[in-house]
């Protein structure tokens, strides 16, 4: 991917047609934080589309973060920035990184979270 991300770089044209997501699924199967974070941020300078699958993807990569919790909440924090409403895929990534930072406090806020997200029914993309 880098390779093709290099030579779409010098035409704005190309650049609009890379496949983020792509990038970002596969940082996020390696669970691999700082890649998915520098994919994230190339997406943003190109302008790319920034969904929800591409937030679920960082979320899910920060899950194996040395510090799993932090990292996974940082990132959610941003998905309103974005205008993005919550998905049970990001949820599921919070949930896996309270539980990889064996928080279970932290995993009942997040479930207690989806349950009353759910009870209001919100825009929740199950």
């Amino acid at each position: 991917m880098e390779t093709k991300f290099c030579s779409a770089e010098s035409d704005p044209r190309t650049l609009a047609d890379f496949p983020f997501a792509a990038s970002l699924g596969a940082a996020a199967s390696l669970r691999d934080l700082k890649a998915a974070e520098e994919w994230f941020g190339r997406c943003i300078a190109a302008r790319g589309a920034v969904d929800a699958v591409a937030m679920g993807a960082v979320i899910g990569a920060a899950s194996k973060d040395a510090n799993p919790r932090a990292a996974a909440e940082r990132w959610f924090a941003r998905v309103s920035k974005f205008h993005i409403n919550p998905s049970i895929v990001m949820f599921g990534g919070l949930l896996t990184a309270a539980a990889n930072a064996s928080d279970f406090q932290a995993a009942n806020l997040w479930t207690q979270r989806i349950l009353g997200c759910c009870s209001r029914a919100c825009d929740l993309q199950l």
